[in-house]
């Protein structure tokens, strides 16, 4: 005859999440089973999972259960058939596996012999707990209270003692298990709590937006506020609120506000003990470098002697260096000579587009500038035309520009033939780089050239690269106002022009006082070759018989201008 009755667990057991648990049954005729569990009791079939499928009955099946619940049960059937079978008479227990864990003292406290401190922990699934504490790192444990309630906080007279290995202990009171200790070493000491600064302590010279260290000594204190004063302690501005009581804290960057009143303090966050300053100490300017001259776009010729300037504050001594090639490779001017802002070179036998001057303090590099931008270094005379180069169309009044170096006075001439024939501009004037041209309205060609040249040197000259275009095809003209032949009262004007291809955009401006000021009546508007118009609705409270209209490209170069057609 097959049966089959479990014996444990079978009524009021209870166990740990995790822990191994031996299942015993007894069996008569069977030789494999089937073991399912539930953890809501089992009073529906799906409420029942397999734990093993197949093992043989020979009375232990060693597991484990993970999921805690109150209401757990378990099955044993055959594994041919499912009969028979035999379950729990009741129900059994999987608790949560307890768990403890210190968070104060748990490392880099500093207490006091004497104090009371709050000795505080966080549990799971404990009644109560025993506490010890070590002051020689575990070593050794003396304990606090051999059982208190686990309800997560204790207050502790702290020991007449004097240890910086100190660690606490919390352990479950059944069996000490489970147990945790503080993550690092605390200190108990019998002095009292003090702070002290030493530096800055007085005299100091600290540069503004430099990194420098703030020190103190501690005894019993765990953390402190830093703040400084430039006004001798009148008045005070936290560099940090709390910061571990390490003796050491690194101020960068220093504040800008240079001072000789400056002075630090020093508090324990509980805002008992503090120190300051013995003295004041100065927080001097940021040092910096900055070049002057040449500092891009000057043209220098070589064996001139020129004048390398720049300003400085905090730097005794620089060192002077150029580059011809854009800073790739440097080469010494001068070493540790005087910061005074100026020094006379005498330029170098180069020839370069991208030089570049370095200047730095002679100390130890720091601070440095380099020119902005390269400048050049010349040989020889150099003149170049920069405007107009070629292919321009100038209608209005324009600057003829042209680039010199080592060249004194300069002459102008303008050709409308292609140079074949020349009309003069200027005869001489200082090579300043520019000259403001006054166009005659009568001259109009499709192949002006510019000719400048050395007055010194005439073989020293330039002109424009290819011809451009003066008072050629006027960008507007033809300007109308016309009435839309619907009443004379009409608030309606059709404002007409003629533009070239250039103009894409113009602008439609009125004005009452005859062209003092000016309107707008529309921007950017779309303007085609040829023929345009455009109707204004103008407002009811102008005489729109006496305004004047205008119409211009988009940049306000060209323009025309028209009354109301009577």
């Amino acid at each position: 005859i097959q049966s089959i009755k479990v014996i444990f667990p079978n009524n009021g057991e209870v166990f740990t999440a995790g822990e191994q648990v031996v299942i015993k049954w007894e069996s008569t005729g069977i030789e494999n089973v089937r073991i399912d569990y539930t953890v809501n009791n089992g009073l529906l079939e799906e409420d029942w999972f397999e734990l093993v499928s197949s093992t043989p009955s020979d009375g232990e099946y060693e597991t484990g259960f993970s999921v805690p619940s109150n209401l757990y049960r378990i099955r044993i059937k055959d594994v041919l058939d499912g009969t028979p079978m035999d379950a729990c008479d009741g129900i059994f227990k999987v608790l949560q596996q307890p768990t403890i864990i210190v968070t104060a003292p748990n490392g880099g406290e500093n207490l006091v012999s004497g104090n009371k401190t709050n000795v505080t922990w966080v549990s799971t699934y404990i009644d109560s707990v025993k506490l010890e504490y070590t002051t020689n790192n575990g070593a050794s444990w003396v304990e606090i209270a051999v059982s208190t309630p686990s309800d997560g906080l204790y207050e502790w007279s702290v020991p007449a003692v004097s240890s910086s290995l100190c660690k606490l202990k919390i352990s479950d009171t059944k069996d000490n298990t489970p147990s945790d200790l503080s993550d690092d070493n605390f200190k108990i000491s019998q002095n009292q709590p003090r702070v002290a600064v030493t530096s800055p302590n007085g005299g100091e010279k600290w540069e503004a937006g430099s990194s420098q260290n703030i020190t103190w000594t501690s005894d019993a204190v765990q953390a402190v506020k830093i703040e400084y004063s430039v006004d001798n302690g009148v008045n005070w501005t936290t560099l940090i609120t709390s910061t571990p009581s390490t003796g050491f804290y690194n101020w960068n960057p220093i504040s800008k506000i240079s001072s000789t009143n400056c002075k630090i303090r020093i508090t324990d966050v509980a805002n008992l003990y503090s120190d300051l300053s013995d003295g004041v100490f100065s927080i001097t300017p940021e040092a910096y470098v900055k070049i002057l001259s040449p500092n891009g776009a000057e043209n220098w010729l070589s064996g001139n002697l020129n004048e390398i300037r720049w300003s400085s504050v905090g730097v005794a001594d620089v060192n002077i260096d150029y580059s011809i090639n854009n800073g790739a490779s440097w080469t010494t001017i001068a070493s540790s000579t005087p910061s005074d802002g100026s020094y006379s070179w005498t330029v170098a036998d180069e020839n370069t587009e991208q030089a570049r001057i370095k200047i730095s303090d002679a100390s130890d590099g720091v601070p440095s500038d380099t020119s902005d931008a390269n400048f050049s270094i010349y040989k020889d005379k150099i003149l170049r035309l920069v405007f107009p180069n070629g292919g321009e169309k100038i209608y209005l009044d324009t600057n003829i520009v042209w680039t010199s170096v080592n060249i004194a006075k300069v002459g102008l001439k303008y050709s409308l033939d292609n140079g074949y024939s020349w009309k003069q501009l200027v005869d001489s004037m200082s090579s300043t780089g520019s000259l403001r041209w006054k166009i005659p309205t009568t001259d109009t060609s499709s192949l002006v050239r510019i000719l400048v040249y050395d007055i010194s040197d005439l073989a020293i000259n330039d002109m424009n690269d290819s011809y451009f275009f003066l008072n050629t095809d006027i960008p507007v003209f033809n300007v109308r106002i016309d009435n839309p032949k619907v009443s004379e009262s009409s608030p309606e004007r059709i404002i007409s022009w003629e533009s070239s291809p250039q103009i894409k955009l113009v602008k439609l401006e009125y004005s009452m006082n005859n062209g003092k000021n000016w309107v707008l009546i529309e921007d950017n508007y779309l303007s085609a070759k040829g023929s345009n118009k455009f109707i204004w609705k103008y407002p009811s409270n102008i005489d729109v018989n006496k305004i004047i209209v205008k119409v211009s490209d988009k940049g306000s170069n060209f323009y025309k201008t028209a009354t109301p057609k009577q």
